[in-house]
């Protein structure tokens, strides 16, 4: 299963914190996220 998810994360610092958390929560998933997409604005 794919899950896409919009954010406000703005910078790697933000996304990196983001995916240290997720990741201890949730080892097994495999996570990637895309800065530069930018067609979505954030709700």
């Amino acid at each position: 299963m794919i899950e896409v998810f919009i954010t406000d994360i703005q910078n790697k610092a933000q996304a990196d914190r983001v995916l240290n958390i997720i990741k201890t929560e949730t080892a097994d998933l495999k996570i990637n996220y895309d800065l530069n997409e930018t067609a979505l604005s954030f709700p």
